[in-house]
Protein backbone atom coordinates (compact mmCIF):
# COMPACT_ATOMS: atom_id res chain seq x y z
CA UNK A 1 0.00 0.00 0.00
CA UNK A 2 1.08 3.60 -0.47
CA UNK A 3 2.70 5.02 2.62
CA UNK A 4 -0.12 4.96 5.18
CA UNK A 5 0.53 8.55 6.23
CA UNK A 6 0.37 9.71 2.60
CA UNK A 7 -3.07 8.08 2.24
CA UNK A 8 -4.22 9.75 5.46
CA UNK A 9 -2.93 13.12 4.23
CA UNK A 10 -4.79 12.80 0.91
CA UNK A 11 -8.02 11.83 2.66
CA UNK A 12 -7.61 14.74 5.09
CA UNK A 13 -7.95 17.12 2.13
CA UNK A 14 -11.43 15.85 1.28
CA UNK A 15 -14.77 17.11 2.61
CA UNK A 16 -17.52 14.99 4.11
CA UNK A 17 -19.63 13.12 1.59
CA UNK A 18 -22.79 15.06 0.63
CA UNK A 19 -25.08 12.19 1.66
CA UNK A 20 -24.76 10.15 4.86
CA UNK A 21 -22.64 7.08 4.22
CA UNK A 22 -22.21 4.05 6.43
CA UNK A 23 -20.43 0.74 6.12
CA UNK A 24 -20.72 -2.84 7.20
CA UNK A 25 -19.30 -3.42 10.66
CA UNK A 26 -15.68 -2.39 11.16
CA UNK A 27 -13.62 -5.34 12.48
CA UNK A 28 -13.57 -4.71 16.26
CA UNK A 29 -9.77 -4.96 16.57
CA UNK A 30 -9.42 -2.03 14.15
CA UNK A 31 -11.39 0.33 16.39
CA UNK A 32 -8.71 2.13 18.35
CA UNK A 33 -7.64 5.73 18.78
CA UNK A 34 -4.33 5.18 16.97
CA UNK A 35 -5.99 4.18 13.69
CA UNK A 36 -5.59 7.32 11.59
CA UNK A 37 -7.27 5.80 8.53
CA UNK A 38 -10.35 5.00 10.58
CA UNK A 39 -10.44 8.60 11.82
CA UNK A 40 -10.50 9.87 8.22
CA UNK A 41 -13.05 7.29 7.07
CA UNK A 42 -15.32 8.27 9.97
CA UNK A 43 -14.94 11.98 9.25
CA UNK A 44 -15.63 11.63 5.52
CA UNK A 45 -18.61 9.26 5.86
CA UNK A 46 -19.96 10.81 9.07
CA UNK A 47 -20.27 7.40 10.71
CA UNK A 48 -18.56 4.42 12.30
CA UNK A 49 -20.25 1.01 12.29
CA UNK A 50 -19.82 -1.25 15.32
CA UNK A 51 -19.99 -5.02 15.15
CA UNK A 52 -23.11 -5.58 17.23
CA UNK A 53 -22.25 -9.15 18.09
CA UNK A 54 -18.60 -8.85 19.08
CA UNK A 55 -17.54 -5.28 19.93
CA UNK A 56 -16.25 -4.74 23.47
CA UNK A 57 -16.81 -1.93 25.95
CA UNK A 58 -13.34 -0.52 25.23
CA UNK A 59 -13.93 -0.55 21.49
CA UNK A 60 -17.26 1.23 21.93
CA UNK A 61 -15.53 3.85 24.08
CA UNK A 62 -12.88 4.44 21.40
CA UNK A 63 -15.58 4.54 18.70
CA UNK A 64 -17.45 7.25 20.61
CA UNK A 65 -14.25 9.29 20.97
CA UNK A 66 -13.47 8.94 17.25
CA UNK A 67 -17.02 9.95 16.32
CA UNK A 68 -16.99 12.90 18.72
CA UNK A 69 -13.78 14.19 17.15
CA UNK A 70 -15.21 13.75 13.65
CA UNK A 71 -18.73 15.03 14.45
CA UNK A 72 -20.03 11.65 13.35
CA UNK A 73 -22.51 9.08 14.61
CA UNK A 74 -22.54 5.35 15.20
CA UNK A 75 -24.21 2.53 13.32
CA UNK A 76 -24.56 -1.09 14.41
CA UNK A 77 -24.11 -4.00 12.03
CA UNK A 78 -25.59 -7.35 13.01
CA UNK A 79 -26.11 -10.70 11.26
CA UNK A 80 -29.70 -11.60 12.03
CA UNK A 81 -30.59 -15.17 12.95
CA UNK A 82 -26.97 -16.32 12.88
CA UNK A 83 -25.88 -16.98 16.48
CA UNK A 84 -28.17 -19.75 17.72
CA UNK A 85 -30.61 -20.34 14.90
CA UNK A 86 -30.22 -23.60 12.98
CA UNK A 87 -30.81 -23.09 9.26
CA UNK A 88 -32.24 -26.60 9.08
CA UNK A 89 -35.21 -25.46 11.13
CA UNK A 90 -38.29 -24.08 9.35
CA UNK A 91 -39.11 -20.42 10.11
CA UNK A 92 -42.30 -21.59 11.85
CA UNK A 93 -40.18 -22.93 14.74
CA UNK A 94 -40.34 -20.82 17.91
CA UNK A 95 -38.44 -23.13 20.20
CA UNK A 96 -35.39 -22.53 22.45
CA UNK A 97 -33.10 -21.36 19.63
CA UNK A 98 -35.65 -18.73 18.59
CA UNK A 99 -35.83 -17.46 22.17
CA UNK A 100 -32.04 -17.41 22.62
CA UNK A 101 -31.51 -15.51 19.37
CA UNK A 102 -33.83 -12.69 20.41
CA UNK A 103 -32.46 -12.62 23.96
CA UNK A 104 -28.93 -12.20 22.65
CA UNK A 105 -29.94 -9.39 20.30
CA UNK A 106 -31.73 -7.49 23.07
CA UNK A 107 -28.83 -8.04 25.47
CA UNK A 108 -26.16 -6.89 23.02
CA UNK A 109 -28.04 -3.77 21.94
CA UNK A 110 -28.73 -2.84 25.57
CA UNK A 111 -25.03 -3.23 26.41
CA UNK A 112 -23.95 -1.11 23.48
CA UNK A 113 -26.43 1.62 24.40
CA UNK A 114 -25.13 1.57 27.99
CA UNK A 115 -21.51 1.76 26.84
CA UNK A 116 -22.29 4.60 24.42
CA UNK A 117 -24.07 6.53 27.20
CA UNK A 118 -21.14 6.02 29.56
CA UNK A 119 -18.61 7.12 26.95
CA UNK A 120 -20.68 10.21 26.16
CA UNK A 121 -20.81 11.09 29.84
CA UNK A 122 -17.00 11.09 30.00
CA UNK A 123 -16.86 13.53 27.09
CA UNK A 124 -19.80 15.71 26.11
CA UNK A 125 -23.27 14.47 27.11
CA UNK A 126 -25.21 12.84 24.26
CA UNK A 127 -22.73 13.96 21.61
CA UNK A 128 -22.65 10.60 19.79
CA UNK A 129 -25.67 8.42 19.13
CA UNK A 130 -26.59 5.27 17.20
CA UNK A 131 -28.28 6.53 14.02
CA UNK A 132 -28.62 3.32 11.96
CA UNK A 133 -29.01 -0.41 12.55
CA UNK A 134 -27.95 -2.61 9.64
CA UNK A 135 -29.23 -6.19 9.59
CA UNK A 136 -27.94 -8.83 7.23
CA UNK A 137 -30.40 -11.73 7.01
CA UNK A 138 -29.95 -14.44 4.42
CA UNK A 139 -31.21 -17.41 6.44
CA UNK A 140 -34.69 -17.53 4.91
CA UNK A 141 -36.22 -17.61 1.42
CA UNK A 142 -39.83 -16.84 0.59
CA UNK A 143 -40.16 -17.49 -3.15
CA UNK A 144 -42.56 -20.30 -4.04
CA UNK A 145 -43.41 -20.85 -0.37
CA UNK A 146 -46.78 -21.16 1.37
CA UNK A 147 -48.39 -18.20 3.10
CA UNK A 148 -47.73 -19.93 6.43
CA UNK A 149 -44.01 -20.01 5.62
CA UNK A 150 -43.96 -16.39 4.45
CA UNK A 151 -45.86 -15.27 7.56
CA UNK A 152 -43.31 -17.05 9.75
CA UNK A 153 -40.41 -15.33 7.96
CA UNK A 154 -42.18 -11.99 8.41
CA UNK A 155 -42.57 -12.70 12.12
CA UNK A 156 -38.88 -13.62 12.48
CA UNK A 157 -37.68 -10.43 10.83
CA UNK A 158 -40.34 -8.27 12.49
CA UNK A 159 -39.14 -9.54 15.87
CA UNK A 160 -35.59 -8.34 15.11
CA UNK A 161 -36.91 -5.01 13.82
CA UNK A 162 -38.98 -4.50 16.99
CA UNK A 163 -36.05 -5.23 19.31
CA UNK A 164 -33.86 -2.78 17.39
CA UNK A 165 -36.51 -0.05 17.57
CA UNK A 166 -36.96 -0.61 21.30
CA UNK A 167 -33.23 -0.08 21.81
CA UNK A 168 -32.79 2.78 19.31
CA UNK A 169 -36.18 4.31 18.44
CA UNK A 170 -34.68 7.10 16.32
CA UNK A 171 -32.43 4.85 14.23
CA UNK A 172 -33.74 3.55 10.88
CA UNK A 173 -33.34 -0.17 10.32
CA UNK A 174 -31.67 -1.29 7.09
CA UNK A 175 -32.19 -4.83 5.81
CA UNK A 176 -29.60 -5.94 3.26
CA UNK A 177 -31.14 -6.54 -0.19
CA UNK A 178 -34.69 -5.78 0.97
CA UNK A 179 -36.67 -5.79 -2.27
CA UNK A 180 -33.51 -5.88 -4.37
CA UNK A 181 -33.58 -6.71 -8.07
CA UNK A 182 -30.20 -7.99 -9.24
CA UNK A 183 -28.61 -9.43 -12.41
CA UNK A 184 -28.98 -13.20 -12.73
CA UNK A 185 -29.06 -16.11 -15.14
CA UNK A 186 -32.87 -15.98 -15.28
CA UNK A 187 -34.51 -15.66 -18.69
CA UNK A 188 -35.09 -11.94 -18.14
CA UNK A 189 -31.53 -11.45 -16.87
CA UNK A 190 -32.89 -10.12 -13.55
CA UNK A 191 -34.12 -11.67 -10.29
CA UNK A 192 -35.86 -10.28 -7.21
CA UNK A 193 -33.89 -11.35 -4.13
CA UNK A 194 -36.19 -13.49 -1.99
CA UNK A 195 -34.74 -13.36 1.53
CA UNK A 196 -37.61 -11.14 2.69
CA UNK A 197 -41.35 -10.87 2.42
CA UNK A 198 -41.91 -7.23 1.48
CA UNK A 199 -44.72 -6.89 4.02
CA UNK A 200 -42.10 -7.08 6.77
CA UNK A 201 -41.39 -4.04 8.94
CA UNK A 202 -38.73 -1.93 7.28
CA UNK A 203 -37.56 1.65 6.82
CA UNK A 204 -36.09 1.38 3.31
CA UNK A 205 -35.55 -0.91 0.37
CA UNK A 206 -31.96 -1.71 -0.52
CA UNK A 207 -29.82 -3.34 -3.18
CA UNK A 208 -26.23 -4.56 -3.40
CA UNK A 209 -24.48 -2.81 -6.31
CA UNK A 210 -21.57 -5.21 -6.70
CA UNK A 211 -20.66 -5.06 -10.39
CA UNK A 212 -17.58 -2.83 -10.12
CA UNK A 213 -16.81 -1.26 -13.48
CA UNK A 214 -20.08 -2.42 -15.08
CA UNK A 215 -21.90 0.85 -14.56
CA UNK A 216 -24.82 -0.21 -16.77
CA UNK A 217 -25.64 -3.12 -14.48
CA UNK A 218 -25.29 -0.86 -11.44
CA UNK A 219 -27.68 1.76 -12.78
CA UNK A 220 -30.24 -0.76 -14.02
CA UNK A 221 -30.22 -2.80 -10.81
CA UNK A 222 -30.83 0.34 -8.77
CA UNK A 223 -33.51 1.54 -11.21
CA UNK A 224 -35.35 -1.81 -11.15
CA UNK A 225 -35.22 -1.99 -7.36
CA UNK A 226 -36.59 1.54 -7.03
CA UNK A 227 -39.32 0.86 -9.61
CA UNK A 228 -40.41 -2.32 -7.83
CA UNK A 229 -41.23 -0.51 -4.58
CA UNK A 230 -44.93 0.29 -4.09
CA UNK A 231 -44.19 3.68 -2.53
CA UNK A 232 -42.49 5.89 -5.10
CA UNK A 233 -41.04 8.06 -2.32
CA UNK A 234 -39.59 5.23 -0.22
CA UNK A 235 -35.80 5.38 0.24
CA UNK A 236 -33.71 2.84 -1.66
CA UNK A 237 -30.29 2.35 -0.10
CA UNK A 238 -27.38 1.28 -2.31
CA UNK A 239 -24.84 -1.11 -0.81
CA UNK A 240 -21.60 -0.24 -2.61
CA UNK A 241 -18.60 -2.51 -3.11
CA UNK A 242 -15.33 -0.64 -3.59
CA UNK A 243 -12.44 -2.67 -5.06
CA UNK A 244 -14.64 -5.76 -4.74
CA UNK A 245 -17.62 -7.35 -6.42
CA UNK A 246 -18.94 -10.13 -8.62
CA UNK A 247 -16.08 -10.58 -11.03
CA UNK A 248 -16.26 -12.90 -14.05
CA UNK A 249 -14.33 -16.13 -13.50
CA UNK A 250 -11.41 -16.61 -15.88
CA UNK A 251 -12.90 -19.86 -17.24
CA UNK A 252 -16.17 -18.13 -18.12
CA UNK A 253 -18.20 -20.37 -15.80
CA UNK A 254 -19.84 -17.54 -13.91
CA UNK A 255 -19.01 -14.96 -11.27
CA UNK A 256 -17.57 -15.04 -7.80
CA UNK A 257 -17.64 -12.31 -5.15
CA UNK A 258 -14.22 -11.21 -3.99
CA UNK A 259 -11.48 -8.59 -4.39
CA UNK A 260 -11.62 -6.77 -7.73
CA UNK A 261 -9.27 -3.87 -8.40
CA UNK A 262 -11.06 -2.46 -11.44
CA UNK A 263 -10.18 1.01 -12.73
CA UNK A 264 -10.85 3.36 -9.76
CA UNK A 265 -12.24 5.97 -12.14
CA UNK A 266 -15.46 3.91 -12.05
CA UNK A 267 -15.58 4.44 -8.29
CA UNK A 268 -15.01 8.15 -8.93
CA UNK A 269 -17.92 8.18 -11.40
CA UNK A 270 -20.21 6.31 -9.01
CA UNK A 271 -19.40 8.71 -6.16
CA UNK A 272 -20.25 11.61 -8.46
CA UNK A 273 -23.55 10.08 -9.65
CA UNK A 274 -24.93 9.00 -6.29
CA UNK A 275 -24.06 12.25 -4.53
CA UNK A 276 -24.87 14.85 -7.20
CA UNK A 277 -28.51 15.87 -7.62
CA UNK A 278 -28.06 16.58 -11.34
CA UNK A 279 -27.73 12.85 -12.01
CA UNK A 280 -30.63 11.92 -9.72
CA UNK A 281 -32.84 14.40 -11.55
CA UNK A 282 -32.29 12.36 -14.74
CA UNK A 283 -33.34 8.85 -13.65
CA UNK A 284 -34.02 7.56 -17.17
CA UNK A 285 -30.52 8.49 -18.30
CA UNK A 286 -28.69 7.41 -15.14
CA UNK A 287 -30.71 6.08 -12.18
CA UNK A 288 -33.12 7.55 -9.58
CA UNK A 289 -30.26 8.36 -7.22
CA UNK A 290 -32.37 10.96 -5.40
CA UNK A 291 -34.06 7.98 -3.71
CA UNK A 292 -30.72 7.17 -2.04
CA UNK A 293 -31.00 9.06 1.24
CA UNK A 294 -27.89 7.21 2.46
CA UNK A 295 -25.43 4.61 1.18
CA UNK A 296 -23.57 1.72 2.79
CA UNK A 297 -20.13 0.37 1.89
CA UNK A 298 -19.64 -3.39 1.81
CA UNK A 299 -17.05 -4.69 2.35
CA UNK A 300 -16.09 -2.37 5.19
CA UNK A 301 -12.54 -1.05 5.36
CA UNK A 302 -10.02 -3.33 7.11
CA UNK A 303 -11.96 -6.45 6.14
CA UNK A 304 -9.23 -9.14 6.30
CA UNK A 305 -10.63 -10.88 3.18
CA UNK A 306 -9.95 -7.80 1.03
CA UNK A 307 -6.61 -6.02 0.47
CA UNK A 308 -6.22 -2.59 2.03
CA UNK A 309 -4.47 -0.80 -0.81
CA UNK A 310 -7.17 -1.01 -3.49
CA UNK A 311 -9.94 -0.24 -1.00
CA UNK A 312 -8.39 3.07 0.06
CA UNK A 313 -7.56 4.02 -3.53
CA UNK A 314 -11.17 3.38 -4.56
CA UNK A 315 -12.56 5.11 -1.46
CA UNK A 316 -10.48 8.19 -2.22
CA UNK A 317 -11.69 8.09 -5.83
CA UNK A 318 -15.33 7.77 -4.71
CA UNK A 319 -15.00 10.67 -2.26
CA UNK A 320 -13.30 12.85 -4.86
CA UNK A 321 -16.06 12.10 -7.35
CA UNK A 322 -18.68 13.04 -4.76
CA UNK A 323 -16.83 16.32 -4.14
CA UNK A 324 -16.46 16.91 -7.92
CA UNK A 325 -12.69 16.94 -7.54
CA UNK A 326 -10.08 15.54 -9.88
CA UNK A 327 -8.68 12.11 -9.07
CA UNK A 328 -5.21 11.02 -10.17
CA UNK A 329 -4.62 7.26 -10.15
CA UNK A 330 -1.67 6.23 -7.99
CA UNK A 331 -0.08 2.87 -7.33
Amino acid sequence: MDDRNAVIDRLAELPRLPKPHYSAAIPPQQINLANGLLHQFTRITGSLCLNGQYCSEGQVFDAVVICARATANLAIGYNAWSEFWNDALPPTDQGPLYVEELKMLASRLAKIQLWVDQANHVHLPDTVNVRLVIFNSESFHVAYRSEEWRAAVRAKHDAFYTVAKQAFPDAPVEWYNFGAVVPSTATSGWTAVDNHDLAEKHDAHSVGLYRGSEIGYIRESYRRTATATEDAAEPVTPFIALAAGYRMKADGSGRQFGPWDYDPMYSWALGREINTKWFGDRPARFAPWNRAERAIFYPAPFNPRFPDEPFWRHFEAYARGAALREFVVTG
